[in-house]
């Protein structure tokens, strides 16, 4: 996704709101990841819908090995 910052740049928006009002453009995390709204208005949330790109997805936890 494009970031120009002479027209508006990075808008990271926190965490994900359901009552919010996004743009094309607006960043938040949601689920322990961050995403970016591809359209303006989303109509549901990121990760359940394809109005938000994945920008940077939840760290992948190491599997536990058990003791010997």
């Amino acid at each position: 996704m494009d970031r120009n910052l002479d027209t508006g740049g990075y808008r990271y928006r926190g965490a994900y709101d359901r009552a919010g009002r996004y743009r094309r453009g607006d960043s938040c995390t949601h689920d322990g990841c961050l995403f970016d709204a591809v359209t303006d208005n989303p109509v549901d949330a990121p990760g359940v819908c394809p109005d938000w790109a994945s920008v940077a997805p939840r760290p992948m936890t190491p599997p536990v090995r058990p003791r010997r």
